[in-house]
This record gives C-alpha cells, sequence and structure tokens, in this order.
C-alpha cells in the first residue's frame, strides 16, 4: 500500500512489494483505492460491492502469478546448478 501522505483525493496507490536478500522492489498494481476502505492488516480492500470483490480477486491473482514465477526461477537455478 502506498504511503499515506502520498494519497491524493482520499485515494492511494496500491503497490506489491517484493523482497530477496533484504533487497526490495516495490511494483505498482496501478489500482487506487480509498484509504477508509483498506485494510492494512489484511492487505485487501473493505465491502462487499461490486468493486471491492473485483479487487480483492485482482489482488490474489496478482499474488499467485507472482508467487508462480517466483517458484519457475527457483526450479531454472536450481536446474542450472545456482542456489
Amino acid at each position: 500500500m502506498g504511503d499515506k501522505q502520498k494519497a491524493k483525493n482520499g485515494k492511494t496507490l496500491i503497490y506489491a512489494r517484493i523482497t530477496r536478500d533484504q533487497k526490495r522492489l516495490s511494483i505498482s498494481l496501478k489500482r487506487k483505492v480509498p484509504l477508509e476502505l483498506w485494510n492494512s492488516e489484511n492487505k485487501k480492500m473493505l465491502g462487499n460491492s461490486t468493486k471491492s470483490k473485483q479487487l480483492n480477486q485482482y489482488l490474489e491473482l496478482t499474488k499467485s502469478q507472482l508467487y508462480q514465477s517466483y517458484l519457475e526461477l527457483k526450479s531454472k537455478r536450481m536446474n542450472n546448478g545456482m542456489v
């Protein structure tokens, strides 16, 4: 989630953060969410509206895709004798 200081019109951008070997990479997901509807603890949008459900599904799909990419890269490294 973006910094609250960067929020404009009560909305902020959502970021995916990847950390490896104490190095961080933040990727903008190019989605905005109203601050009052963001659940920081669960990393999802609050509510049962269609918009909330769609955004939360998008976040789950993105998380799954990132994890799948991680597994593929890890497998390639192991197959090449790199760890």
